[in-house]
């Protein structure tokens, strides 16, 4: 198992990565900050979308681009 040192920054990498790769659809581990910085993304209108999925055993933001 690996740990990320800089949660935040590791969210911004997987964004710029997705947009790069023109990926519709991303996926971050859910924080709560997290969370709060993808709303501000989205009402600022750099992302199209996000969802919070709580289904799965580990929860994760669906970002969509």
């Amino acid at each position: 198992m690996s740990t990320v040192t800089d949660p935040i920054a590791d969210l911004i990498a997987r964004l710029r990565n997705g947009a790069q790769a023109q990926k519709v659809d991303m996926f971050v581990p859910y924080s709560r900050i997290k969370a709060e910085i993808v709303r501000i993304l989205k009402e600022e209108g750099y992302i199209s979308d996000y969802a919070i999925d709580t289904e799965t055993a580990h929860p994760r933001i669906k970002i969509t681009n």
